[in-house]
């Protein structure tokens, strides 16, 4: 079926083409009304897949919840969906799409960069290592079967678009955002690692999509709670943070999402780089050269909704260049910020032609991506990718592969007569799925399948809280406390309670997910730095502890070392 563009386009009203440059998000396990009035009386482009129940994804840092944008002030995971259900609900909502005049199919997008950081969690779904972890191995070819299997299985339930990779630099140790989904602080190593991804995206039918540009490897402020001020030079960009784009831009980079970060090195000292024309316009596309798609990261974090307000910042983004616009709330605001691009047409302050610009941008993906000859997938082939035994033993050898020792007193490997206490945070898949495959407590579980005397606390994500008077009955009956030290965004590090712990006398394992850290941690006992810290992971760290696998990676940066 060919589609011609042109035609397409000029049979769309006004209206239609402002819903078309939107990704709203999806949340929920069902089709639900807001998801089926934004395809037909809105209009969507697409749809951004979250695991969550709830109207809004609100950025707030800990603590700040009196700022949230939805009435939920905590999140809450979704009802359980196979992946077989999961693709018949998006072919349902492909119904509906198909059903409009004209009938555009929808695209889908989902960030799952890896490690814990990833939306499509359910069914057992193959986890592999965060984008450090592949440099830890030095390998580009596992690099490239890890990144063929998660497109293999994101585009066995229908999805198009994959918010990665990260083309970010972390240059900043105490970088609170980027850390390890970064593959490196050489630009040279992430734009290897990157090209590789994203070869492996494309040939499992899925665009990759790098991030976040023009970069944000360098900052000390999380762009999700407010908005950063990148305080290098052009001729510092231009050696770290522009590196990676300049050497994927033709060769393989088909679209690039944008920072919520004032760059005045680059020309413009007022506007986040989503909503300057300056940037996006003038330098991406003009200077750069680049012609693929432009979508905004997130227009509901912090700082862009408290200075500009959703709706008005999403046609400033339009205006500024911008193809789509990812916007992750509720009804609300999908209607005011659709209307808001059609008054903004019709007052001249965004020329039609760019908004038609953009449009095409995105019907053009949908016709090379075969979506309007068949926009559905089989359900009955869904979780092949999943239970494949070949892409869990993968995810298994890129485990042991990245995994380091980096530290050994003589404590390990530990003993199954040993008396091992586990204090170990709940990650987020905790409830982000909370099944057979991902739930509290997997290290634990694992530890215990050596050690019969093993006993476990679960915590929150951050320990901090714990009262060790409390535990100090396991404390003293234990022989060696094995406690993780996992690391998320805007999440407090543990430091304090692994400090305290370490204190006691006690011999104390730290498992870590960051290499940013281990400094503070150089007392104790032995030191594991994992970057797969999921169903998978968590069992090779449990070998390694027990000497029944061999931690086999390198150390990943050029300019932090943690001696």
């Amino acid at each position: 079926m060919s589609i011609e563009i042109d035609s397409v386009l000029s049979s769309m009203s006004l209206e239609q083409k402002a819903g078309q440059v939107f990704t709203f998000q999806k949340t929920g396990s069902m089709i639900q009304p807001e998801d089926s009035k934004a395809i037909q009386e809105l209009h969507c482009g697409g749809f951004r897949l979250h695991p969550w129940e709830g109207a809004a994804h609100d950025y707030c840092k800990p603590g700040d919840k009196a700022n949230a944008m939805s009435p939920k002030k905590k999140y809450l995971g979704s009802p359980y969906l196979t992946p077989a259900q999961l693709a018949e609900q998006l072919n349902g909502m492909q119904d509906l799409a198909m059903a409009r005049s004209p009938g555009i199919p929808l695209h889908y997008a989902i960030d799952q960069e890896g490690d814990q950081s990833g939306d499509y969690t359910r069914g057992g779904v193959v986890f592999f290592p965060s984008a450090m972890g592949y440099t830890a191995t030095g390998d580009l070819e596992l690099c490239r079967r890890c990144h063929r299997v998660v497109a293999r299985q994101l585009r066995a339930i229908g999805i198009h678009f994959i918010h990665s990779p990260v083309l970010d630099v972390n240059v900043n140790p105490d970088n609170p955002e980027i850390y390890t989904r970064s593959f490196s602080d050489d630009p040279a190593v992430v734009a290897r690692y990157a090209a590789v991804v994203l070869e492996a995206f494309e040939s499992e039918g899925v665009c990759g999509i790098g991030k976040h540009f023009p970069g944000r490897g360098q900052s000390s402020e999380d762009a999700h709670y407010a908005i950063p001020r990148y305080s290098c030079t052009r001729e510092q960009m231009e050696k770290i943070d522009l590196a990676p784009y300049r050497a994927l831009i033709g060769n393989g980079l088909r679209a690039i999402m944008s920072a919520h970060t004032v760059y005045p090195g680059l020309g413009d000292s007022e506007n986040v780089a989503t909503l300057s024309k300056v940037i996006l316009t003038a330098f991406l596309r003009g200077q750069l050269g680049f012609d693929g798609i432009v979508t905004t990261d997130s227009m509901t974090m912090r700082g862009i909704v408290d200075k500009y307000g959703v709706a008005q910042a999403s046609a400033m983004a339009l205006a500024a260049g911008a193809d789509l616009v990812l916007m992750k709330s509720g009804r609300a605001d999908q209607v005011a910020c659709v209307e808001t691009v059609v008054q903004w047409v019709r007052q001249g302050r965004l020329d039609e032609s760019r908004l038609n610009d953009a449009v095409r941008r995105i019907l053009a993906f949908k016709r090379d991506a075969g979506l309007f000859k068949t926009p559905k997938v089989d359900p009955a082939k869904a979780d092949e990718p999943i239970h494949a035994p070949e892409n869990i033993a993968l995810a298994v050898e890129a485990a042991e592969r990245s995994a380091m020792v980096l530290k050994n007193d003589g404590v390990l490997p530990l003993r199954p007569d040993q008396k091992i206490l586990i204090i170990e945070q709940n990650s987020f898949f905790c409830f982000k799925a909370n099944d057979l495959h991902y739930h509290e407590g997997m290290l634990g579980e694992a530890v215990y399948r050596y050690a019969p005397q093993t006993e476990g606390i679960n915590t929150g994500w951050s320990m901090n809280e714990i009262n060790l008077d409390e535990i100090r009955p396991k404390i003293d009956w234990a022989d060696v406390i094995v406690c993780t030290n996992f690391y998320g965004r805007a999440g407090a590090m543990n430091d304090g309670v692994v400090q305290a712990l370490i204190g006691t006398g006690k011999p104390v394992v730290v498992v870590t997910s960051t290499p940013y850290q281990v400094k503070r941690h150089r007392n104790a006992a032995a030191v594991l730095l994992s970057f797969l810290n999921v169903t998978h992971g968590l069992q090779v760290s449990a070998d390694i502890l027990f000497g029944k696998r061999r931690a086999q990676g390198t150390w990943p940066l050029k300019h932090f070392m943690w001696e």
